[in-house]
């Protein structure tokens, strides 16, 4: 074992996977120490660097009492093809994740089919294999998927194969690594349109979360699972695919969903430069004080104030933007605005309203211009 697991040592034998050992049988309750898993639970242990192998966990908070003071390793799963039971060193999503409920195995039924046969033969539709699809699949499970949560609708779907999206529906599944058909929906070179709409038309959950997959991986502060938080607007947004992210739109997926580190779809098409989605999600009344930006609280009217970008203000403004929204030490637009020196910013943010009076930790807009800015600023913030 590798990347977090490995076998026990030899002088505890099979008692770990078993119920002899006392250790084993004094923590093998749900949720010890706070862990993630109970005993009993289904679960995938990282073997390598892009390879799982699935188990059970059979004790929690393991210690042995040969081991010297302060060693606990967190699971011992026993592996489901009966070689060993392996120590799981870090409960974390990296080392150990949950296993589907969907029946795995090393060669589900729908394996021949896309063996050694390229995602373009499926691309260019292979009627052939349609047909394969349909006869192997008849009396089995659909969703049957391979040792790394796999099935045939996420590979169907990867290759941009849309019969067989058709023949096999259940637009909800997921995969270990957080990708559901309409995430890698996005990844059809010139058929996402085709692919996100069959999926949509199949009642895919518009707002389902998981991860970004291949190309769009554009998240790498964010963990490689359904922990993620990713929808598949954010990742459209983000990639800046309008039409698929209007298609979403219009499904009704949630416009303002904040993915693990609290960004939306709208925030993200504006980080990653795509002008025409960003003016696509504003229209269609995403939320304009959405945030925080990384933790920085910063909302995008405050953000275009510090950049004295006066003409996304303004429609932020008209489209209802808080302009004495608060943010970290109580900066509001306006103290941004003036501590920068952006005198016309600062001019049209108390045309609008905004309260010239108000105090932040780093004091009030007039004295914050009276440390960088001339004189025309800290007369228009000192009118009454």
């Amino acid at each position: 074992m590798a990347e977090g697991a490995s076998a026990p040592e030899p002088s505890l034998g099979g008692d770990v996977a078993g119920s002899g050992s006392t250790a084993s049988q004094d923590l093998a309750h749900e949720g010890a120490g706070g862990r993630r898993f109970g005993v009993g639970a289904a679960v995938l242990c990282r073997s390598g660097e892009d390879a799982w192998v699935s188990g059970r966990v059979v004790s929690v908070d393991f210690r042995d009492e040969a081991w010297p003071p302060g060693r606990v390793e967190p699971y011992v799963v026993a592996l489901d093809d009966g070689s060993d039971s392996v120590f799981v060193h870090l409960d974390s999503e990296d080392a150990v994740r949950c296993a589907r409920s969907a029946r795995r195995c090393a060669e589900p039924w729908w394996a021949a089919i896309f063996k050694d046969r390229p995602g373009s033969h499926f691309a260019r539709g292979a009627p052939a294999e349609v047909a394969e699809l349909g006869r192997l699949s008849a009396g089995r499970d659909v969703d049957e998927q391979d040792e790394r949560g796999e099935n045939a609708l996420l590979i169907s779907t990867r290759y941009s194969w849309l019969a067989g999206v058709q023949e096999l529906l259940d637009p909800d599944v997921v995969n270990d690594l957080g990708h559901a058909p309409l995430h890698l929906a996005l990844l059809g070179i010139g058929r996402e349109a085709a692919m996100v709409g069959a999926l949509l038309h199949g009642r895919a959950d518009p707002s389902r979360r998981g991860s970004a997959p291949g190309r769009l991986s554009l998240f790498d502060e964010l963990p490689e699972s359904e922990a993620a938080g990713l929808t598949p607007l954010h990742c459209s947004a983000a990639a800046g695919m309008l039409d698929i992210s209007r298609a979403l739109v219009e499904a009704r997926a949630d416009i303002d969903a904040r993915h693990a580190l609290g960004e939306t779809a709208l925030r993200l098409s504006i980080a990653e430069g795509h002008t025409e989605v960003a003016d696509f999600l504003l229209s269609a009344r995403a939320d304009v004080d959405a945030g925080p930006d990384l933790g920085t609280g910063m909302t995008l009217l405050m953000e275009a104030a510090r950049e004295g970008d006066g003409a996304f203000a303004r429609r932020l403004l008209e489209l209802g933007a808080r302009v004495d929204r608060r943010g970290r030490q109580d900066l509001t637009p306006l103290h941004l605005a003036a501590r920068s020196g952006h005198v016309e910013l600062s001019r049209l943010l108390l045309d609008h309203g905004a309260d010239r009076a108000l105090r932040s930790q780093l004091g009030t807009a007039l004295e914050l211009a009276a440390r960088r800015s001339g004189s025309e600023l800290r007369e228009l913030l000192a009118a009454a």
